[in-house]
């Protein structure tokens, strides 16, 4: 006999877009446009696990956004100067370390989940194949079988069977016999193929179960928009409080710079002005509302 299998679900909930709002909080220092601005690298707190030559650089492709689109000189590394920018460790990089621990076990769980299912589909296709064989094996032999046992039956009838009668169907016999030994270790196999596919079905919908709790959880911190300051500028330093890796780490700056340059917000949610961080382009590209504010500020 050829025990059923179980099934294996699917992911009853998917992460859609999680998205994070950077609030931006500045104070004009009340100078129009001071370019080009002299600047330096301040303090830079270990936890962000930032050399003082990768804050540097993060700051000059920053930079280098605004002087390549606008075609101006506007900001100079000096380490001496008295404007510094500042990387300041506090509850919201915790906050953004947490997301990205807890973002990555979720990557984890989905690829292990995506295993399972690839392995648990072969073996389930091996197992429909074979369960087919079975099926037309044990038909034939069933069928055989019946035959062979009417053919007995009627000599038995008869009084008996003829030497070579009798001397083949005991061939016969013994030909159902290894038949039905093999149909056995068929079955066998197909069974625990059936274990094995639903102790993998079962793996996977635990999987599932931990995967689909692990989003309710991301979710419920994380799925929504919060209004704290990822960066700040005052007077004569901007200070970096957050940042998810390299690339919002230069957007987060070159929005800073920005209001050192003494900008306002945009209206476009794509411009790197814009108050929240939502739609820029991360490789970094002023919108045409980042030129017009500039060219506001600045002058053409």
């Amino acid at each position: 006999m050829v025990r059923r299998i179980s099934g294996l679900v699917s992911a009853a909930v998917i992460v859609g877009a999680v998205a994070l709002g950077a609030g931006y909080w500045y104070r004009s220092a009340g100078s129009a446009c001071p370019a080009p601005l002299r600047y330096s690298i301040g303090a830079i707190d270990e936890r962000f696990g930032l050399s003082h030559e990768e804050a540097l650089t993060a700051v000059a492709e920053a930079e280098r956004l605004w002087e390549e689109d606008t075609g101006r000189e506007l900001f100079v590394y000096d380490p001496a100067a008295p404007f510094v920018v500042n990387f300041v460790f506090d509850e919201r990089q915790r906050l953004t370390v947490e997301e990205h621990r807890l973002r990555s076990v979720l990557d984890r769980k989905e690829d292990l989940h995506g295993a399972i299912r690839e392995e648990y589909d072969a073996l389930r296709a091996r197992y429909e194949t074979l369960a087919k064989t079975y099926e037309q094996k044990v038909a034939a032999y069933e069928s055989a079988l019946a035959a062979h046992n009417a053919e007995v039956s009627r000599w038995n009838e008869e009084g008996g069977a003829l030497a070579e009668v009798y001397e083949r169907l005991e061939k016969e016999q013994a030909t159902f016999e290894e038949a039905s030994t093999a149909l056995r270790g068929l079955a066998e196999t197909l069974n625990g193929l059936v274990d094995t596919i639903n102790r993998l079905g079962e793996e996977g919908n635990e999987t599932v179960r931990e995967y689909n709790d692990q989003v309710a959880q991301y979710n419920d911190r994380f799925h929504h928009e919060r209004e704290f300051t990822q960066g700040d500028f005052y007077r004569e330093r901007i200070n970096i409080y957050q940042f998810r890796d390299r690339a919002e780490l230069a957007l987060v700056l070159a929005h800073e710079l920005g209001h050192a340059l003494s900008l306002g917000h945009a209206d476009d949610s794509s411009a790197v002005m814009y108050y929240l961080m939502e739609e820029q382009d991360t490789d970094l590209s002023l919108s045409p509302a980042d030129v017009a504010e500039f060219e506001r500020v600045c002058g053409k």
